[in-house]
């Protein structure tokens, strides 16, 4: 044991100088030095996050976990949309809650192709498409620019593309661990078959996840939406997948560019 520190009788009751000195606080006092503090912890918030092309999407009920493609805006209300391959969509219905990306947005299953092919009674060709709105208080998150790579510069038409063309994709499949060495993804277009679809001879194939990811252009046009995951990976025509959904679909919506919201840049290949 260590020696004990002895009071003398005159300073019975004080604190002896080998004694850290306590600080008495009064509830009052402390109560107003918290309240003083208290704007500096709530004036903090949680960082903005970022949605954008090629961002993960994930199932709230139904477990499923895709890449979100290209943002895409209402002409009628300003609302939002990211696109998704729709089978990814095959066990969830519109309106149901997803989770897009890792800081806590929110949004909505908001159209299936599928889904109004088979309301019209249309052979489910080659139309692996819907829409995940995006929540009202997430706007302000979005932009246009797809992860790494910026872009779209514009809506390509899947009939200028031909064998052999460079292809960049962008995936967040969870397999990647957030690694972007292995997110972004390039590759050549092959077996092509517009106005459908085309295949990509990728170098590091796109995996479970993937699905929905972008395909852009080597100058940064918006492409297809890679659906399929083989070796070789199948990508269905964007133009005319968008094109259904606007008609047959009754959604009045347009692409956004990088130009129009949070302009990114391609890089110098």
């Amino acid at each position: 044991m260590g020696a004990r520190t002895r009071l003398s009788p005159r300073h019975k009751g004080s604190v002896p100088d080998s004694v850290p000195y306590r600080l008495k606080v009064r509830p009052g006092a402390l109560l107003a030095l918290l309240v003083m503090l208290l704007p500096a912890f709530t004036a903090a918030t949680p960082q903005q996050g970022v949605i954008a092309p090629g961002i993960q999407i994930r199932s709230v009920e139904d477990g499923w976990t895709c890449t979100g493609n290209f943002l895409f805006e209402s002409r009628v209300n300003a609302s939002l949309y990211l696109g998704i391959a729709d089978h990814c969509l095959n066990k969830s219905d519109v309106g149901d809650p997803v989770l897009i990306g890792q800081d806590g947005a929110t949004g909505r299953v908001a159209y299936s192709a599928r889904r109004v092919m088979q309301a019209r009674g249309e052979e489910l060709v080659a139309n692996d498409f819907g829409l995940i709105e995006i929540d009202k208080p997430f706007r302000g998150w979005a932009t246009a620019s797809v992860l790494y790579y910026g872009g779209p510069t514009s809506l390509a038409a899947c009939s200028s593309l031909r064998d052999g063309d460079r292809i960049l994709v962008y995936g967040s499949s969870p397999w990647h661990l957030r690694l972007d060495a292995l997110q972004r993804m390039e590759g050549y277009a092959h077996l092509l078959a517009p106005p459908y679809n085309f295949d990509i001879l990728m170098r590091t194939p796109a995996v479970w996840g993937d699905s929905g990811a972008p395909a852009l252009t080597a100058d940064g046009r918006a492409i297809g939406v890679v659906v399929a995951l083989s070796a070789t990976n199948l990508a269905v025509c964007l133009d005319r997948v968008f094109e259904y959904a606007r008609t047959a679909g009754g959604l009045d919506i347009q692409l956004l560019t990088a130009a129009q919201r949070n302009a990114g840049s391609l890089p110098d290949f």
